[in-house]
């Protein structure tokens, strides 16, 4: 299996060249392509280093691939704040990472067949390898004014939509699979819920009217 990873980056956080995209780790194994913004990762990036994480850089970026490597993916997930869309890709196992955050606010597209995967923040950075023709469903419902595609697909035939939070995993030889990992009910304290329940009940009874004669 042949893995080529390219990025066009926007340089705001630590603009120099140590900063750039695809981004690997000091021992060569991960690499990381990411497109987002991580707020407050200051705090982050000073854990890591009291674990004995060593930066090369001041970049979000190298914070969130030293995350995924020293915590775990899901456990990383839940710690980082922010807009992402991003792909881990494991050189020793020949395995790729693949998650969006969990409002959807960056964009994660793929494509799955047996001769080849792809994944890219936009349709377009996939027209070199794969010809994109107009998925006649997606274009159908939005003519019946669904206003967008259905579920997980694209304007694009074979083109799926990553879900807001979603993750997807694929190895060496292997489809991809896809999962939830992040969800807005994580975001949610059930007490504060509650009792914001109770106050628009009592609301909604203080506000009717009687009928009667």
């Amino acid at each position: 299996m042949g893995v080529a990873l390219a990025h066009t980056r926007l340089s705001l956080v630590d603009p120099r060249e140590r900063s750039n995209q695809p981004m690997w780790d000091a021992t060569g194994r991960y690499c990381l392509v990411y497109n987002g913004e991580l707020y407050g990762y200051q705090s982050l990036r000073e854990e890591l280093a009291g674990r004995g994480v060593r930066f090369r850089t001041t970049s979000d970026t190298e914070v969130l691939l030293e995350a995924l490597i020293h915590l775990g993916v899901e456990e990383a997930l839940d710690r980082v704040d922010g807009m992402f869309a991003f792909g881990l890709y494991d050189a020793r196992r020949r395995s790729l990472v693949l998650a969006r955050d969990r409002f959807g606010i960056k964009p994660l597209f793929i494509h799955d067949d047996p001769t080849q995967f792809l994944f890219a923040s936009s349709v377009d950075a996939m027209r070199p390898w794969l010809e994109l023709r107009p998925d006649p469903l997606t274009v159908s419902a939005y003519l019946h004014g669904f206003n967008g595609p259905t579920s997980g697909r694209s304007f694009y035939e074979g083109v799926q939509i990553v879900p807001p939070g979603g993750l997807v995993r694929i190895e060496l030889g292997g489809r991809a699979r896809l999962s939830q990992c992040l969800t807005l009910n994580e975001l949610v304290d059930p007490e504060e819920a509650a009792e914001l329940g109770a106050s628009t009940a009592t609301s909604a009874s203080s506000t009717r009217t009687s009928r009667g004669p």
